[in-house]
């Protein structure tokens, strides 16, 4: 979905690329003190998010360290684990 430009998301896109279930989401989403985007009303029962908004929230996330302390900056292509292929 598209409006002014901007992508849509509806919740259950959201829940998957964030990792958060519906609890989570609704209760991050409602809270002001929570930088978590709000969601936009789309129809009488529906709602979605903007995916730039979510999209900056994931950039906002911390990244865990590996064992040694590092962090690494992404992932390989078809790598899992972050390591080069061999």
């Amino acid at each position: 979905m598209k409006t002014e430009g901007r992508q849509l998301e509806r919740p259950k896109a959201v829940m998957k690329r964030t990792g958060l279930g519906r609890t989570s989401l609704w209760s991050k989403s409602r809270n002001p003190d929570d930088p978590f985007p709000s969601p936009v009303q789309i129809g009488t029962n529906s709602i979605a998010f903007y995916a730039d908004e979510i999209d900056e929230w994931l950039e906002t996330r911390p990244r865990v360290p590996c064992r040694d302390g590092t962090i690494k900056a992404g992932l390989e292509a078809n790598d899992d684990h972050g390591a080069a292929a061999a």
